[in-house]
């Protein structure tokens, strides 16, 4: 009897190091996805940012305008 939960032990202790094995080679082709795709995630990050600061550069522009026309309109509502 104890030779056989010696031998199923033994058994279970090595599928568990294949299980590990496997694993580790999982964590490193992860590892690898990654690393092979963060700096193309940081770039369209950068890309987006830049973009949004444009924009919100416009929309200040536009809302200055804006601004200054409704003054303007006021004013030649005051003189009519």
């Amino acid at each position: 009897m104890p030779k056989e939960i010696y031998q199923s032990a033994y058994s279970l202790a090595k599928e568990a190091e294949l299980h590990l094995q496997l694993l580790q080679k999982c964590l490193r082709s992860l590892d690898v996805t990654i690393n092979d795709s963060l700096p193309q995630a940081t770039s369209m990050i950068e890309n987006i940012s830049a973009q949004s600061a444009t924009s919100l550069s416009a929309t200040a522009e536009l809302a200055t305008e804006l601004r200054e026309a409704i003054a303007q309109a006021k004013l030649l509502e005051q003189a009519v």
